[in-house]
C-alpha cells in the first residue's frame, strides 16, 4: 500500500496532500486512493482527491466508485460523487446500472437521489428491470417511487414474467399489493400461458393465492398443458390451496391435455385428503363414474393392453365355451 492510499484509507487529509504533492504524475495511485476512500467511507479524503482532479468514473473490476458507494449505503459519499459528476448511467461489466445496485441493496434514499437526477428507470439487465428487482425483494418503499418515475409496470422478461409475477414467485405479498394498486395486470400470462395464481397454486403458497384472489385473479385460466390452478394444486397435494380455490368457485371438472381432472391428478399422486376435499365439494370421481370414457382414454387403454373399459364383453374363448355348454 502506497503512502497515498494509506492516507486516503485513514482519512488523513494532511498526509494525503503531502502524498499528492510528492508525485508529478500519481496516475494509478490516485484511482486506488479514490476507491479506498469510498470503501472506507473517508469523505474528506474523497473530496481532496476530487479537488485534485481524480477521475471519479474510472472502474475497478468493472465497478465504478459510485456503484461501490451505493453498495456500502453511504448516502453522503454517493451525493458527493454525483454532485462531482459521477456517471449515473455507468454500466458494470455485467451491464448493471447504479440504480439497479441501489434497488438490489434496498437503498431507498439513494434510489430517490438517482431518480431526482433523471436516471433511466427502465434499463434492463438480462431482461430484468429495477422494478422487477424491487418486486422480487419486496421493497415496497422503492416500488412506488420507481413507478412514479416512469417504470413500466407491465415490462416483461423474455419468458414473459412481469414485476407482479416476479413478486408472486417470491411470495412477496405486499409487493404484489403495491403493484396491483398501481394497475398491474393480475392475470398476465408468461410464455407457458401460466398466471401468477396458477404458479402460486402449484407451489402451495396459500398466502399468495389469497392475495391474488382478493385482487380478482381469474380462477380457471389454463396453461399450455391445459392445467388450471386447481389442477396444479391438486396434483401437488396442496390441500389448503385446493380448499381456497374450491371456496373461490374454481371449476371442479376442468380437464388438462391428459384429459385429467383435479380429482384424477390427486388420486394418481396418492393425495387422498385432496381427493376427499374435491369429492366433498361435488367433484365427480372418475374411478366410480360410469359415463362413457373419452376417445383418448379408450385408445390409451387399448394400446396399454388394458381390458378394464371392455370388461363387460366376453372374450371369444369365453363366448365359445358358453355356446358349447348350451348345446344339448
Amino acid at each position: 500500500m502506497t503512502a497515498m492510499v494509506a492516507a486516503a484509507a485513514k482519512n488523513d487529509v494532511p498526509a494525503l496532500h503531502a502524498a499528492l504533492a510528492a508525485y508529478d504524475s500519481p496516475g494509478d495511485d490516485v484511482a486506488a486512493a479514490l476507491f479506498v476512500s469510498v470503501s472506507s467511507n473517508a469523505i474528506d479524503s474523497l473530496q481532496v482527491l476530487i479537488e485534485h482532479g481524480a477521475d471519479i468514473n474510472v472502474p475497478t473490476e468493472g465497478m465504478s466508485p459510485l456503484m461501490l458507494a451505493i453498495s456500502t449505503g453511504n448516502v453522503p459519499i454517493v451525493k458527493t460523487l454525483v454532485d462531482a459528476g459521477a456517471d449515473i448511467e455507468f454500466r458494470s461489466k455485467d451491464d448493471h446500472s447504479p440504480l439497479l445496485y441501489a434497488v438490489f441493496h434496498g437503498q431507498a434514499e439513494i434510489c430517490r437521489l438517482l431518480l431526482d437526477r433523471g436516471v433511466q428507470v427502465n434499463h434492463a439487465t438480462s431482461d430484468v428491470t429495477a422494478l422487477m428487482v424491487a418486486a422480487m425483494k419486496g421493497f415496497v418503499d422503492i416500488i412506488p417511487m420507481l413507478i412514479s418515475a416512469g417504470a413500466l409496470v407491465e415490462a416483461a422478461t423474455s419468458t414473459g414474467k412481469t414485476a407482479l409475477m416476479s413478486a408472486a414467485a417470491e411470495d412477496q405479498v405486499s409487493a404484489v399489493e403495491s403493484l396491483a394498486d398501481a394497475g398491474a395486470v393480475v392475470d398476465a400470462v408468461d410464455q407457458n400461458h401460466q398466471t401468477a395464481l396458477a404458479a402460486a397454486a402449484a407451489r402451495g403458497s396459500a398466502g399468495m393465492v389469497q392475495c391474488l384472489l382478493r385482487r380478482g385473479a381469474q380462477l380457471d385460466v389454463q396453461d399450455e398443458n391445459g392445467r388450471t390452478g386447481l389442477l396444479l394444486a391438486a396434483m401437488n397435494g396442496h390441500e389448503a390451496v385446493v380448499k381456497l380455490l374450491v371456496q373461490g368457485g374454481a371449476q371442479l371438472e376442468s380437464r388438462d391435455k391428459d384429459d385429467d381432472t383435479a380429482v384424477a391428478k390427486a388420486r394418481r399422486n396418492a393425495h387422498h385428503q385432496v381427493v376427499q376435499v374435491l369429492l366433498d365439494a361435488g367433484a365427480v370421481d372418475c374411478k366410480s363414474n360410469l359415463r362413457t370414457p373419452s376417445v383418448k382414454g379408450a385408445l390409451a387403454a387399448i394400446t396399454s393392453g388394458s381390458r378394464s373399459i371392455f370388461a363387460r364383453f366376453p372374450t371369444r374363448k369365453e363366448a365359445h365355451a358358453a355356446d358349447s355348454a348350451a348345446d344339448p
